[in-house]
């Protein structure tokens, strides 16, 4: 199984100007850096969770259906499926009906027969959307302010001084957003 976002979001869940004013920063001069920082922190923040923050697009390919057929996407919240198809022979797509998604459980299941794709590698794609949301104000104040704080402790850090790892605030910020999977 493998992951791949298929698009940005069209903004971040901060605000260059949120962020300044979060740092004290009142000049324009590390603009370029706080953005980069921003699109980090959030990305860090996603992969510590598995979760989109902003809504975004993805593809998971498989090369067979779980014995079950319940596809269970590794990102979240998951916002929709779009299409389900397998490849044929040849390696063309065709879309799959009887596709259904139980979008707060993540899972894709299916109440028609699955074909059995025609290539032995990612023969099965399901695209869709994940993401709190377009709007900043969708993220949870908790990941928001995540973002906010790994966001200060790079730039106040940006010399390569100290911590490694996430800072224990961010930690404690994004523990109740992981999925626990036993």
């Amino acid at each position: 199984m493998s992951l791949t976002r298929t698009d940005t979001p069209g903004q971040e869940p901060l605000a260059l100007e949120e962020a300044k004013g979060f740092l004290r920063v009142e000049h324009d001069a590390d603009d370029a850096l706080i953005a980069a920082l921003i699109r980090a922190a959030r990305a860090a923040v996603e992969a510590r969770t598995g979760r989109a923050l902003m809504t975004r697009g993805f593809r998971l390919a498989l090369d067979a259906w779980p014995d079950d057929g319940v596809v269970r996407v590794p990102i979240a919240p998951l916002a929709a499926i779009g299409e389900v198809a397998v490849a044929d022979p040849a390696g063309d797509f065709v879309p799959v009906d009887g596709a259904a998604a139980d979008l707060a459980g993540g899972r894709v299941y299916f109440k028609a027969p699955r074909p059995r794709p025609g290539v032995p590698v990612a023969g099965i794609r399901i695209e869709g959307t994940a993401g709190y949301g377009a709007d900043p104000e969708d993220v949870p104040e908790a990941l928001r302010l995540a973002v906010r704080l790994l966001v200060e402790d790079w730039y106040e850090r940006r010399g390569g001084e100290g911590r490694r790892d996430m800072p224990p605030a961010v930690l404690t910020l994004i523990e109740p957003f992981r999925e626990v999977r036993l």
